[in-house]
C-alpha cells in the first residue's frame, strides 16, 4: 500500500533581502543569511504592561519557509554555509531549540552573530 503524502503549506514570514550590499556579502562568500530581528520598542498593552518581541512558534514557520528556500537552492548540505543574525529579548525555549535543530540539519557550517546589549542600548 503507498501511502500519499499531503502537501503541507507554510505559513510566508520570512522576507527577501532587498540590500544589494548584503546580497554581494552572501554571493561572495557563498553563504546563506538568516537575521531574526525583533524591534527595539515593546508594545504597551496596559498601563503597566509591555510586550517585547520573542522567538516563538510564528517564528518556527518562518525559519522553515527560509529552510525550504535553502534546500531548493541545490546545494549539498555539504556544501551549504549559514550565518544567523540573531536579535531577541528571548523567547520560548522549545521554539529555540527546534530552530537550532533545523538549522544544524540544514547546513555544513552555522555561524551565530548575537548583538551585545552595549549595541543595542545604542540605537
Amino acid at each position: 500500500m503507498v501511502e500519499e503524502q499531503e502537501e503541507i503549506e507554510v505559513f510566508e514570514l520570512a522576507m527577501e533581502e532587498e540590500d544589494s550590499i548584503i546580497k554581494e556579502y552572501a554571493l561572495k562568500n557563498k553563504v546563506f543569511l538568516l537575521s531574526c530581528i525583533a524591534p527595539f520598542k515593546p508594545l504597551k498593552v496596559s498601563p503597566s504592561t509591555m510586550v517585547y518581541a520573542s522567538l516563538r512558534e510564528p517564528e518556527e514557520f518562518a525559519i522553515e519557509s527560509f529552510i525550504n528556500e535553502v534546500k531548493e537552492s541545490n546545494i549539498p548540505r555539504e556544501n551549504r554555509t549559514l550565518e544567523l543574525l540573531l536579535h531577541s529579548y528571548g523567547g520560548d525555549v522549545n521554539s529555540a531549540y527546534m530552530i537550532a535543530k533545523v538549522l544544524r540539519k540544514t547546513s555544513q557550517k552555522l555561524g551565530f552573530t548575537y548583538p551585545t546589549s552595549q549595541l543595542v542600548e545604542q540605537h
